[in-house]
């Protein structure tokens, strides 16, 4: 009996302090959870920022496309103009030969 009381003793010191097993499970559960989460939200921020840079060249293409519509308007009102003013005279499509 005194060795075995002196076991517990001896047993009661070592692990004094430390964490109930219970504990540590649910603290290990918990852990796992997390790294699960942050292993979601990374894919998750993964993925916003691949919309988003195809988003932003998406825009680019509209403000490119946008830019070359206002430069054939502007063409095209300036070409209109000089019709306008018969300062653009085209050449006839078809000419006809003397007989």
């Amino acid at each position: 009996m005194l060795q075995l009381s002196k076991t517990v003793h001896d047993l009661r010191r070592q692990y004094a302090g430390s964490v109930p097993l219970g504990r540590q499970e649910r603290a290990a559960e918990e852990a796992r959870r997390l790294a699960a989460e942050k292993g979601r939200a990374a894919a998750a921020l993964r993925e916003a920022e691949e919309k988003a840079a195809e988003a932003e060249e998406r825009a680019q293409e509209v403000a490119a496309k946008q830019e070359g519509e206002k430069d054939r308007n502007a063409l095209r009102t300036m070409m209109l103009q000089q019709k306008k003013n018969n300062i653009w005279n085209p050449v006839p499509a078809v000419r006809k030969w003397p007989e």
